[in-house]
């Protein structure tokens, strides 16, 4: 004969969750996830201070595809925000396509430099094409923040670093979020890329 307890679980009832801040965090696994969020360091994104005629190229793409947020961020971003936002996230990774890579950025007869695997591991900055090192300055300090400014990686060294502080701040407001916090934690702001 079956326990009490197994007839219960056989049930349509739900297990029920631990209390939780529930308008702060989707469920108690996602609240879980702040705690581990909160040991990361946020690297801020940095500012893109280039005028038309040092890089026409860039300015004109930038303004073309509405990226003028991640060329001139918000200076006054709550870190717990941010820590908040990544808690509640999902991560989707896909397969980069990396002869298209080469073919986009690099100039003729570059290519990855590969491990012993024969498997891509970097692109030197040296090989890419002038517009693809700007590209790479704005990538390399404000959308994938890395440690090694000299090589193009395939993958970013950023896994223990929250990025995008000031996109997730905008795009916060933007949805009315509403934030509270009686001690805010300010995220230290950098200096503006120069070309």
């Amino acid at each position: 004969m079956a326990s009490s307890s197994s007839k219960r679980r056989k049930g349509k009832e739900p297990m029920e969750q631990p209390p939780f801040e529930e308008k702060k965090f989707r469920t108690f696994h996602h609240a879980i996830q702040f705690g581990w969020m909160d040991e990361k360091e946020i690297i801020y994104e940095l500012g893109f201070q280039v005028t038309k005629t040092e890089c026409p190229e860039i300015t004109e793409k930038v303004k073309k595809r509405r990226w003028e947020l991640l060329t001139d961020p918000v200076t006054r971003v709550n870190a717990t925000l941010v820590r908040e936002f990544y808690a509640n996230a999902v991560r989707i990774d896909s397969s980069p396509n990396y002869d298209q890579i080469v073919e986009d950025i690099c100039i003729p007869g570059a290519d990855w430099v590969r491990d012993s695997h024969k498997k891509p591991k970097f692109i030197k900055r040296g090989d890419l094409t002038p517009e693809a090192k700007g590209w790479f300055e704005i990538v390399r300090r404000s959308i994938l923040p890395a440690g090694n400014n000299s090589e193009f990686a395939e993958k970013s060294d950023s896994g223990g670093r929250l990025g995008y502080p000031s996109t997730i701040f905008c795009l916060c407001a933007k949805a009315g979020v509403v934030f509270e916090d009686g001690n805010p934690e300010w995220i230290k702001v950098g200096i503006p890329i120069t070309l």
